[in-house]
């Protein structure tokens, strides 16, 4: 317990990491071209976040690495079906890993 101020208690509660644990699931978007450059990879990343908050999908990041490769990390696994779907009506090639 905790003595907060004007006499108020506070108790910790402690609940296990185990329960709250979540698999997430990483998604590459293909490029629309092989030598596209980096604004166009950058388009596609926010076409593919606009089309994902469209069908409520919570995502944990997104970016582009070195090589032009761009990549989405779904908060939750199961969310990888409906967000394959959700990208390919958009017009976004992607596959998982």
């Amino acid at each position: 317990m905790q003595r907060l101020a004007f006499g108020r208690v506070r108790e910790r509660v402690k609940i296990p990491f185990t329960d709250c644990e979540v698999a997430t699931m990483r998604i590459l978007l293909q490029p629309p071209r092989a030598d596209a450059p980096s604004f166009e990879v950058d388009f596609e990343i926010q076409k593919a976040l606009v089309a994902l908050h469209g069908y409520s999908i919570k995502i944990r990041g997104a970016g582009r690495f070195g090589d032009g490769a761009a990549a989405i990390v779904l908060q939750r696994e199961t969310d990888t079906a409906q967000a394959l779907e959700a990208l390919k009506s958009a017009g976004i090639r992607a596959l998982t890993t």
